[in-house]
């Protein structure tokens, strides 16, 4: 019951609270006012892209005319919400369906020349699953890495946060204090968004990652046009981020890391170029210090194909991967039919840590998956996306024995 009402709380709450990755419609739908981190940021670019496209669907328009009137109040409500089945093959006998749910809202406190600029920002991040969760057929079907973003049920406080941009020759520099995840600072467009684009494990996150999920901290950040650079620190021992947790947040554990992005514009298309670092304490949770580093890097080549890759890794033996390199296309809007319409193709190396994976009695070294999904547009909100991931061989399983997993997601973006 108290998860249950936490959950509404949040959503509740990121009604009247507000996000830290503000966008400008007014004048330029895209332009940033806070200085913000790359994750999220994408999120709200894609609303901001579909909300000022035309539309003759009156349910589209309605939903534009609200999100512009609450733009003009400096207000950005949203949730994504996204429904996956999958199957694994062989061994795996079963369906998981699993729903994830992530409401969100932006509020511009205030910007002025005197104090600069303020805002609140909150997400959360809620999955569940009916019926067999991924993590069981994960294990049927012998594979060492998870095929899904998501294995099992799980939920945590993504942020809530204020960030305060300095004003006048000083808007370059922001601060911000409160919970926060470091995957805002780890991902492109087609390898971090289990909703919207690639769903493997590796093809949607850091596979190697050993910081905490969210957690209680403050971050420095400078940014230019074409250059970011940030610094910080968060509470160590919060390794779940199921709740903000302030009793432990001055415990003298901190996770620290530094980040610095490069996001050039070339004569074939914009380009995001970033690395990563951090250090993580022995907690109770994760009982041994561990090191993690991830270098990401996207470039669009004209309007129709992406590139992008991941290199990433961390000491320890706490994750199951001990490094992981992705890496794929993405064709966009191949027929010229929806702008959401896109084909995305990965690639995922995993060497694999044996205490990391709690010492099986067989396990290879390493694991690959190849991963094929084409979204599919239907109108501004919705897109319906197949999917097929294939492992030449999973790790786990002693036999040269080829699998499959097989999805049907659709997502809905408000």
């Amino acid at each position: 019951m108290f998860k249950t009402t936490l959950v509404l709380a949040a959503f509740v709450l990121s009604a009247v609270c507000a996000n830290a990755q503000a966008v400008t419609v007014q004048e330029n739908p895209l332009e940033k006012e806070i200085l913000t981190p790359v994750k999220h940021h994408q999120r709200l670019q894609n609303r901001q892209t579909s909300l000022w496209q035309e539309t003759d669907n009156a349910l589209e328009k309605t939903w534009a005319d609200g999100k512009k009137a609450l733009n003009k109040i400096g207000l950005d409500v949203g949730v994504d919400v996204s429904y996956l089945a999958q199957r694994s093959a062989p061994g795996g006998k079963q369906t998981a369906i699993q729903g994830v749910y992530y409401p969100y809202l932006t509020w511009d406190l205030f910007k002025n020349h005197t104090f600069g600029a303020g805002q609140l920002n909150v997400n959360y991040t809620f999955v569940r699953y009916w019926g067999t969760q991924a993590t069981y057929l994960q294990g049927r079907s012998l594979q060492a890495v998870a095929f899904n973003d998501y294995a099992g049920n799980q939920e945590f406080f993504s942020q809530l946060s204020y960030t305060h941009t300095l004003p006048g020759d000083l808007n370059w520099l922001s601060v911000t204090v409160g919970q926060y995840p470091l995957y805002n600072f780890d991902g492109t467009t087609y390898l971090d968004n289990q909703q919207t684009a690639l769903i493997n494990f590796a093809l949607s996150q850091n596979a190697s990652s050993v910081y905490p999920a969210a957690s209680l901290g403050a971050y420095v950040q400078a940014q230019t046009k074409n250059f970011t650079l940030a610094a910080g620190y968060q509470d160590a021992t919060n390794i779940t981020g199921e709740h903000i947790e302030f009793g432990d947040a001055f415990s003298g554990k901190y996770t620290g890391f530094g980040y610095a992005a490069w996001t050039p514009t070339f004569d074939i298309g914009a380009g995001q170029y970033s690395v990563l670092y951090y250090a993580q304490p022995s907690v109770e949770e994760q009982p041994q210090h561990a090191n993690g580093w991830s270098v990401n890097v996207q470039q669009n080549i004209g309007k129709s194909w992406a590139l992008f890759a991941r290199a990433n890794g961390s000491t320890g033996g706490i994750s199951g991967v001990k490094n992981s390199y992705a890496g794929g296309v993405a064709l966009l809007n191949p027929f010229k039919r929806n702008s959401q319409d896109a084909l995305i193709l990965g690639m995922a190396y995993n060497r694999l840590s044996n205490s990391g994976q709690g010492d099986p009695a067989y396990m290879r070294p390493s694991e690959t998956a190849v991963e094929l999904a084409w979204v599919w547009g239907i109108g501004k909100l919705i897109t319906i996306t197949p999917d097929v991931q294939l492992y030449p061989r999973t790790a786990l399983n002693d036999k040269k024995q080829f699998a499959t997993v097989v999805g049907l997601r659709t997502t809905v973006q408000l």
